[in-house]
Formats: structure tokens, sequence, C-alpha cells
């Protein structure tokens, strides 16, 4: 059905008829407009279903009258405010089209939706041709939203973020929109354009759709689409509020938000003509480098990618030398700053690019050391922690160069859903008054600069692509981007060893950004000091491990400095978690001539959620808070979490997930910290979270669902599709028990019955529906038809981890299963086995290993119980820091090459799936800080005799355990540094035949249970109170265990490795299953304090104490993986 269905018009009231004083309600959301209530005069040329929907609309709202006119009318004798004409088929109103005018020109307001924006040119008051265009609307698996976004913001998306999907259709259609497109524009003498259409990501800036008029004394707004009020519509709530706030806006109440709207001014580069005051030039010194908090060195640097960032800048490029690109959150501020040198008697430039440099990363410090002729010419570069600030520096000794050249490129590009468009006409010029050069553009908010610590003796600056030197000058190339780039040349001995570059960007003015390079001029030599002991107070202060397996401590300090990096702020959004850092280098550049996408460096809800629960247990509590913060801020109307914010202000409501995670992460901070005050704060926003998670269940099955609301876990590909996942109902059963501890502490006992009894059946709908008893594994999910998606999956590790599996027999075939090379290679987890059908290792979601996907598997083994496989699986994600990017674990990695495969080589949830295992699993950290409790439950591997946690946090609780093993005594001791002491229930793991003799608490002796697990014993100890210091030493004797194997694949390397499937101890023989590659032989290591008889299908070729090597080759086999069974019989 089209929107010009004739026989639906026939019913049409197009007679417009007379009522006076029909009054309706109209929500207000200031004072001052309940007191000046609005009168609107309606005239409508729509179907009876329409007109009587609008009436509804307004007949919901307060302060607001309405009158509804007829051709006769006098319109001076009703003191209206507004007109408002809705047609849905053209009508020219002749009659009224002087009285209408008169009454705009006189200081009223008038609206024109639909078909009556046609009414601009047919009254004159438009000399420019609107059109008429029709698209055909199709669902192709992610609905149909269709609207209009603002530039920045304006009053009239007021509480929509920018932007409004007031039409979601709840079936294909064709639509029909009025405006202008391509290259014409309205008449900019009297319009503005306040919307451009918004498709789904997209936004088409040269749609123009909604316009703004000033006409005399009076407005006219203009909507050329989606507005339909009768039909059914996912976004009805929009829609509302986009008509409410133009009705507002037009009388006068602008909510104290800015009035920006979209230029379409050629773009054009300028010489700045603006005047500077004087700053003193901030001299370069001779850097004394602390210790590093942490450093990886290359002694050939590569082309892999470096990153710099703090929270409001990031500096990505290669190895190698140069800076790719600077983000200034929300715009790039530079790109292509290149260095070059000049030896002396010489008449070409050596660019550092050019050169293959040493190189230490370390998070603070990037030092690359270049030997050129005799000298060597070191670089370091740095970025402040807090501030839009980055200093390169040189040093250098020697007589060889006799110049320093230094380039950059700005093209104040503004991210991503924007084009490179909205930067408009850049300004630039050299400013000897700071010795810097000056970059404006977006109408002046915009701005960066580039400083030096010398002056130079000659620059170049333009509209230039890049410079050539020759004879002693460099030789501009002209371009058609609009960008400003310079060349700087400075005299090395005036230098004295030693520049420094100084790089400030802001996006709030260039007085601002002036004020900035100012303040920190004074900081620039010590920059690297105060970011140097950020990172210093991190690692001494939060959840940290010393092993004896240092590539873990060093993995683990890597995966915590690395996740915190992912924390960025953006002015007037806030501070929490971009998805992964990047350039935009790689991945989709989004259909737009200069790329605005740098990675995934901007905001994504249930990245952040899952970022968020590492942060919260290794004591990030204020950080998630902010976390939290920004979700409220950008909360949709319907109570929906976000699943993409751009740092440029582009809210994107798509993903199923976010929403109920968003309850999960409220939860686990009310658990971590303790802060119910502020957890009542935002009740409002977690109920309507709540609400709306129970409005996707449309088909009353007791599960949230995809369709219609938003993709699940699955974006695309084989395994896309489903009506709900088994991610997504373990998600929901988490969420449910979240919101129930919630409302439990905020004293609404009936409400937390409800979540706890609904989370009990979903529990039990994930046990039975979706388990898969002849293949003996959970379906990935359920299908609109009430069919199931057959296929095996790692998401099922997530209701796992969740504890929404109730049958322990299917949580443990469920996670044992990840243990095996099908899904595991050398280097992580892939989402399904590679026997599916539906595998293809370059396939994002179906065949790629997820360091997220790694982590998944590990906390659901350490749930289950199969520690030796969930280790394993933290080593995959931890070891990764060693290559491509230094300190950083890639987004993706080929499913069947160890190589990477994304877009982010340094991804959020990549980093936290190395934390998250570590406190949730292997120590087993569960705290209540509003009880004062805490939980521990560590499960190290067998032959770490000592380990030392520092900073266990919780509330205002801070503790700190070690260990230290014999093969007959473990011995923990615990200091908790609060005086008013904690309550610890303990519960450590001790290898299969364990017997524990006794166990001592300060001394003595205690009561405890033993529990039986499938991989080792549990020792359980009743609730003790923690004050000071506490000992718990555990006399034992005897045990036998595997130790987790760890592959360290090579770049390029294949899966090879072998993987331990399972370990089982009957009575005293311990039988180890190894799966690798058919006919091979491999090493494998377990702890024995049992002395082994024999053993089969093996050889001992080592023992070191009581840890043992043994030798074995797994069976000959046609199939690409094979098994062995390896038995030791021990004596007793």
């Amino acid at each position: 059905m089209t929107i010009n269905n004739q026989t639906e018009m026939k019913k049409t009231a197009t007679i417009l008829l007379l009522l006076l004083g029909v009054t309706l309600s109209f929500v207000r959301c200031t004072q001052s407009s309940k007191e000046n209530s609005s009168k609107i005069g309606l005239i409508m040329d729509v179907p009876e279903a329409e007109a009587k929907a609008v009436h509804e609309f307004l007949g919901n709202q307060e302060a607001l009258k309405s009158t509804i006119l007829n051709k006769d009318v006098d319109l001076e004798s009703l003191d209206l405010t507004h007109i408002w004409i809705h047609q849905f088929s053209k009508n020219k109103q002749s009659a009224m089209e002087a009285s209408i005018k008169k009454f705009v020109k006189n200081g009223g307001n008038l609206i024109l939706s639909m078909e009556a924006m046609h009414l601009l040119n047919t009254w004159g008051i438009e000399k420019n041709n609107l059109e008429s265009k029709t698209d055909s609307i199709v669902d192709e698996g992610f609905g149909r939203p269709l609207g209009f976004h603002g530039f920045k913001d304006h009053p009239i998306f007021d509480g929509l973020q920018g932007g409004a999907y007031p039409w979601k259709s709840k079936e294909d259609h064709k639509v029909k929109k009025i405006g202008f497109f391509n290259e014409q524009l309205p008449d900019t003498t009297i319009a503005k354009v306040l919307g451009i259409e918004w498709t789904y990501i997209t936004f088409h800036e040269n749609n123009k759709l909604v316009l703004e008029y000033d006409y005399g004394k009076g407005k006219i707004i203009a909507v050329g689409a989606y507005s339909y009020f009768s039909k059914e519509n996912y976004n009805t709530h929009e829609l509302h509020r986009f008509y409410t706030n133009i009705i507002d806006y037009m009388a006068g109440d602008t909510k104290n938000i800015g009035l920006n709207y979209w230029k379409y001014a050629p773009q054009k580069v300028l010489p700045l003509k603006q005047q500077f005051s004087s700053l003193a030039i901030s001299n370069a010194t001779k850097w004394q480098l602390p210790k590093l908090s942490l450093n990886l060195k290359r002694k050939e640097a590569s082309n892999n990618a470096t990153l710099m960032t703090g929270r409001r800048m990031m500096i990505g490029g290669v190895e190698k030398g140069g800076i790719e690109e600077i983000w200034t959150n929300p715009f790039m501020s530079f790109r292509d700053i290149e260095t070059g040198v000049l030896l002396k008697n010489s008449d070409s430039v050596t660019w550092l690019s050019d050169l293959t440099p040493s190189i230490t990363s370390s998070p603070e410090l990037l030092i690359r050391e270049y030997k050129i002729a005799g000298t060597v010419l070191k670089e370091i570069t740095t970025v402040s922690m807090d501030k839009p600030v980055g200093v390169v520096h040189y040093e250098w000794e020697g007589n060889d160069f006799s110049k320093i050249m230094i380039k950059y490129t700005s093209n104040l590009r503004y991210m991503w859903p924007y084009s490179e468009k909205v930067t408009a006409s850049i300004s630039y010029k050299w400013v000897p008054e700071i010795n810097a050069a000056v970059n404006i553009g977006q109408s002046g908010e915009l701005a960066s600069i580039i400083g030096f610590s010398s002056k130079p003796d000659s620059f170049l600056m333009g509209q230039y692509d890049d410079f050539k030197y020759n004879k002693g000058k460099f030789t501009p190339s002209k371009t058609d981007l609009i960008q400003v780039s310079g060349v700087f040349s400075f005299d090395t001995e005036k230098a004295n060893g030693k520049l420094n570059t100084y790089l400030v960007a802001d996006d709030s003015g260039i007085q601002n950004a002036i004020d900035i390079y100012s303040s920190e001029s004074k900081n620039f030599n010590q920059l690297y000091l105060k970011t140097s002991d950020y990172y210093t107070k991190l690692l001494n202060n939060s959840l940290m491990l010393t092993t004896p397996d240092t590539k873990f401590n060093t993995g683990y300090k890597w995966a915590m400095v690395r996740t915190d990096q992912f924390f960025q702020e953006t002015p007037n959004i806030g501070t929490t978690i971009v998805a992964g850092l990047g350039t935009t280098s790689r991945g989709w550049d989004g259909n737009q001539k200069i790329n605005g996408r740098p990675g995934y460096a901007w905001y994504f809800g249930r990245d952040a959620q899952w970022c968020g629960f590492a942060v919260n247990a290794y004591g990030g509590h204020e950080m998630v808070k902010k976390i939290l913060d920004v979700f409220i801020t950008y909360q949709n109307l319907n109570g929906k979490i976000f699943h993409e914010l751009t740092t440029s202000g582009a809210v994107h409501f798509d993903a199923s997930d976010s929403t109920p995670l968003y309850i999960i992460l409220a939860a686990h901070y009310l658990k971590y910290s303790g802060d119910l005050e502020y957890i009542n704060k935002i009740w409002p926003s977690l109920k309507r979270a709540m609400d709306f998670c129970y409005s996707t269940d449309t088909d009353n099955d007791g599960l949230i669902e995809i369709t219609n609301v938003g993709h699940g876990w699955v974006e695309g590909g084989s395994l896309f599709g489903t009506h709900t996942e088994i991610y997504l109902a373990g998600t929901w059963a988490a969420t449910l028990e979240s919101a129930a501890y919630i409302t439990n502490h905020l004293d609404k006992k009936g409400l937390s019955e409800s979540y706890n009894k609904d989370a009990q059946k979903v529990k039990k709908i994930i046990d039975t529906d979706f388990w898969n008893e002849e293949g003996q594994y959970f379906y990935n999910g359920k299908m609109t038809d009430g069919s199931f998606m057959d296929a095996e999956t790692v998401l099922a590790g997530v209701p796992v981890y969740f504890n929404a599996v109730t049958d322990p027999k299917k949580a443990f075939k469920t996670a044992a299963a990840y243990a095996g090379n099908m899904y595991t290679a050398d280097w992580g987890v892939r989402i399904i086995p590679e026997s599916s059908e539906k595998f293809h290792p370059r396939s994002y979601h179906g065949g790629m290993v997820w360091p997220l996907f790694t982590g998944w598997a590990s906390l659901a083994e350490y749930k289950t119980g199969n520690y030796t496989s969930a280790y394993s699986h933290i080593m995959n994600n931890a070891l990764i820091y060693q290559h491509w990017n230094l300190g950083g674990v890639e987004e993706t990695l080929h499913g069947a090459k160890f190589e990477p495969a994304g877009v982010c080589s340094q991804q959020g949830w990549s980093e936290t799936m190395v934390l998250q295992p570590v406190s949730e699993g292997m120590l087993g950290i569960v705290p209540d800080a509003l009880s004062n409790s805490i939980s521990l439950s560590p499960h190290f591997p067998w032959h770490w005799n000592e380990v030392k946690v520092d900073n266990i946090l919780f509330g205002n609780h801070r503790i700190h355990m070690s260990m230290l093993k014999t093969p007959t005594t473990t011995t923990y001791e615990f200091k908790e540094v609060l005086k008013e002491g904690s309550k610890l229930n303990f519960t450590p793991s001790f290898p299969l035949g364990t017997i524990i003799n006794k166990v001592l608490i300060n001394g003595k002796n205690t009561e405890y249970k033993i529990v039986e697990n499938a991989e080792s014993i549990e020792l359980v100890l009743g609730k003790q109170l923690l004050n000071s210091i506490m000992t718990i030493e555990v006399n034992h004797k005897n045990g036998i265990g595997a130790i987790p194997l760890i592959n360290e694949p090579q770049p390029g390397d294949t899966n090879k490795g072998a993987k331990i499937i399972s370990q089982q101890l009957k009575n005293n023989q311990f039988k180890v299953v190894i799966e690798g590659l058919p006919n091979t032989a491999y090493q494998f290591e377990i702890m024995s304090n049992l002395e082994i008889k024999n053993l089969t299908n093996g050889t001992i070729v080592n023992k070191k104490e009581n840890v043992y090597t043994i030798q074995t080759k797994t069976k000959v086999s046609g199939q690409k993986y094979a098994e062995q069974i390896i038995t030791l019989t021990l004596i007793d």
C-alpha cells in the first residue's frame, strides 16, 4: 500500500471543519512553555484514520489548544500561535493562502508536513523547485528505520540525540519524500536546512527534507517525509517527540540547545586573517627518561601499527616512522606528519619513514632510533593523559645534519557518519607570535595547532598535497582536496641537538585551542613524566598478579594499560570506552570520499559493557560509573541503549543485547562498588531499560527478541537471522537476576521477586528448548516459526558463564567442547567448529578467531571446572601482545592462519578478555560490597608454587593475597587494608587425588568440605572474618593434574599444536586425552605428587621436582585431527 491509496483517500475529510475550543493536552519540558501555551490551527487533507491519529497525538498533550480551520475562518480572531497543514495529496489551499501568509509574516508559525511542503512553491515562498522522489523500502534484516538528522543538534531533536527515525514500518513498502536533492538547494536567503535524510547508519546529506524559513516576523518548518500518524509504526514515540519538539521550538522554547543547521557553501582553503597575541616559545630540553612502566623492543621496526593515546588525543601510525593520523575527538586534527633530515653537502631529504629504526614501545612513550650517516637520531613521541596535547621530541649528537624538515597535513575531518564536507572551508596561518601553524575549520569550531621549540628558517603552507625538495628549496604540489599542508625547515646548529614538535587541537574554537597551548607550554618537556607516572600508578594500584609465568605477567599488565587507553573523552558526550583503536587505513570507508572512520574508535554499547566487567574487577569502579553515565545520557525514548555512538554525536540504536547488558553491568558495578546511592539515582533509567526488554517479547514465550529490535550477537553471515539467540537468552536470564539483585537492595521486593521468577523460567527454556539432545549441544538460536537454527557455537558459553544453564552436565558438556582443535586454533577460539559447513576462516561471524570468543570460552571453562583449557585460552589472548601492534591484542585473527583479520590492531574486549577470565575465572572473584563480603576461588595451574595477588578491590576494601606451595603444604596469606575488615568465602582448588589432612586458620584447626570436580577437588571453607592479616595453611598429600599446554605460534603459522582435551583419575590410573595433527609427536607436562609406576602411549622425557614432561604421538587417522590417550599408573 502506498501513501496515496485512493480508496483510503475517499474517506478523507477534504472539506475542512471548524471546531472551536477543543482543548488538547501537550507535554511540556519547561515551566515557561506551560505558562505560555500554544494554540494550533489544523488543516488536514488526509485519510480519516490519519486525521484521528493526529487528533489523538495532540489530545494526549497538555497546555495546548487546537482548532481545526476552514476556508472561511478569520485567523486574526483565533489568536493562534501555530498553523499546521498536514496533507497526503497536493492541495493548493488557495482560499487560505493570503490569510496564512499574512499570519506568518505577522509573527505566526507555520508547519507544513508531507505533501503540504509543496505549498512553499505554490504560494511563492520558495523560489527554487522542490522535488518528489519515491523509494522502495525493504527489510534486509535490520528493519526499516527512516528519518532525519540535524547537524550536531537542534531543539527539534531534543531527546532524540540529534536525529530521529520517526518512521519504522512493520512491512515493506514504498515511501514518498519531498525536498531538495543532490546539489539543489532551497533559497538560502530565507531558508535553512534543519534535517537531512537518515537511513539506518547513513547520512544522506544531499537529501534535504526538513527546512526552516524565516518569513516576515514568523517561521515556517516544512517536513517532507516520514510523518505517518496512523500507520503501524515501531517508532511512533519518536514521531510524536519530533513534532512535539517542532511545536515547542516554534513557540520559542529552545531548551538551551544550540541552533545548528546544515550548510552547503562551497568548500575553500583560505589564508587566515586573525591576529594572535604573543606566547613565549617553549624550548626543547634534553629528556631524562624514567624507568618505563612497560616496554617492548624491536631491533628492526616493521610496518605494523603503533598507537599512542590519552583521553583526548590518539596518535596512530606504523613502526617505521611518521604519524599517519591524530584524532582529537570528534575530528582528525592532523595527518601525514613526517620528519626528514638534510645531510650536509646534500640536496636530497632523507625522510625517516623510508628508514628502518629500532623501536621501543611503551604505554607512555614511543621511541625510535635512526642511524643516519654517523649520527643517531632519537625520536620520542608522547601524549597527554587528559589534554588534547602531544609532543614529538628529537635528540641527536653529531655534525652530519644540516637541516631537519617537518611536514604535516590537516583536513580537520569530522568523524563519520558526517561526510568530509561538514568541515566546510579551512583557514590557515603561520603565527610567528606563538611559533606555530594554525588550522581552522567548520566555521571556526575545529582547530589544530602545530608548533615548534625552534623558529623555522623557512616554511611553506597552503592547499597542497606534498612537497619536493630541490636546489635548496621546497616546491609544493597543489591539490583540489580540502586540506592544508605545511613544511618547515630548521637549522640544526640553532636547534643545538634538540627539537620539539607540539601538537594541540580542540573542537570548541581556536581561542580554546590557543588557551590549551599556552597553559600546557610550560609542561611540554615534562609531559612524558606525567604520562609515565599515570601508567605506573595504574599498575601499582589495580588488581595485579605476580606468578612464575613471566609471559603471563607481562601480557596481563599490557592488557590492563591497553584497556585503560580505550577510555576516550569527547566534549559534550562524556568519557567511556571506544571499541577499537586505529586509523582510517583499515576497514570500511563509509562510502565517503575522505574516510572518517578510524578503526572502531567510537563508542559501542555492548563493547563497553563487556569491557566494563573487567574494569570493575581490576578496581576501575569510577570509570565504569562514567560508562553508565553515557548510557543514561543517550538512552532512547523507549528505554533502549545504543549500539553505536560516534564521537561526532550520531547515535545508532540497533543491537538487541546492549540494553540487557546495561542492566547486568549496573548490577556488576553495584556489587563491586557498593554505590547504592548512585544505583537508586539511575533506577528510572534502569527500569525503562527493563520495560523495553520486556516489550520486545512479542510472542510471549518469555524471551527477548532480535526480530524488529536489532541484530543479536551475529550481525551477518551464515549464523544470522534468528528470532533470538542462545547468547541473548542467556543474557536475558542474567539481566533478570541482575534486576532482581538491584531491586532487592532498593527495597522493591515485589519487583525483585517477579524478576527472579522470570529468570528461572528463562533458564528452564534454555535447558530444555534450546538443547539438542542428539547432538549434545545448545542450538544457536530460535527462529520466528518456533524451530531452531541447528548450529553449535561458542555463543552457548555465555549463558554458561552467566549461570543461565542450570543443568551442570549440559554446562560441562558445552564448555568441554571448546578445548578441542575444531573450536580452538593455537591462537584462540572460533565461533563455530571448523567441521561445520558454515565455517569459513575469513568470515567475521563464521570462522575468524576472536579473542572475545576465546575469553568467553575460558570463562565458561572456569565456571564448569575445565581449568586446564581455561588457562590455555587465557594465554592464547595474552601472548598476542608480542606480535603486530606491540603490547596490543588484535580485534580478530584468521581462523586457519595466525595473522590479523580485522580492522583494529587494538580492540577493547580483546584486551579485557585477557583480564576478565583471570579475575572472575582463575581467581574466582565474586564481591558483594553491600554486605562487605567477597568470595575467592583460586584455580592456579598446578605447577605454580608461588603467587602474589595485590589489590583485590571492592567497596572500600583492598585485599592482598599470596600463595606458597610445597608438595605437602599450601599456605595462603591475606591482608585486608580496611580496618573494619571483610567477610571472606574461600574455596581454593587442588589437583585430583589430593588428600586434605587438615586446615589451619591463623594456626587453629578449622572445619571444611571437599567437592570433587572434573579436574580438581575444591576445598570449601566457612565464611571467615578477615581483619588485617589472616593465614590459611592446608596440609595435604598426593594429587595429580595436567599442566596447561601453551602453544606459541608465530605469524603465518597454521594450527598444528596439541590440545589437552580431558583428564581423569580413577583408582590408581590417571588418563589424559591429547588431540593434535594425526601421527604427530607432542610433549606435555603433568604435576604429580604420586610416583608413576608406568604409562602407556607415552614416555617420560624429563622430570623436574614433581613436574614430568611426557612425549606422546597421536594416532594415525584420515581425519584432520587425531587423539591419543595417555594412561599413567600411579603408586600410592
